[in-house]
């Protein structure tokens, strides 16, 4: 994980965040001429951060493990071709390098309607 992350990060410094988020929704085949296609993926990726903020929080109720493991298996086959290691790197990326906490990402670019649909 630490060599995947240093691997983005060395991307990320040498071709700017745009361009690494552009190539990855190439990869994953995503189809930006759609606004609800997109709208979907962002509340799903809105609905991922807010989850992971609350288990690392530690308030993550029993009632929505459910809904948070849905939530997580439909992003990882619809935006991450089922790649465990993708949807962690896009997180590390959109989280953890930031030096925020998810739901504090989440929030902000929901808000400023930045969520990208990659």
């Amino acid at each position: 994980m630490k060599k995947l992350l240093e691997r983005c990060h060395s991307r990320l410094v040498a071709m700017g965040m745009a361009t690494c988020v552009v190539a990855s929704a190439a990869s994953a085949g995503i189809d930006f001429s759609s606004d609800s296609d997109c709208q979907s993926i962002q509340a799903l990726k809105s609905r991922y951060l807010y989850c992971e903020f609350l288990a690392q929080a530690e308030r993550l109720a029993t009632a929505e493990i459910a809904g948070c493991s849905e939530t997580y298996h439909r992003l990882k086959a619809q935006v991450f071709q089922d790649d465990f290691a993708r949807i962690r790197e896009w997180y590390e990326i959109t989280v953890r390098l930031r030096g925020l906490d998810a739901f504090s990402v989440a929030a902000a670019e929901q808000q400023n309607g930045r969520l990208s649909c990659s």
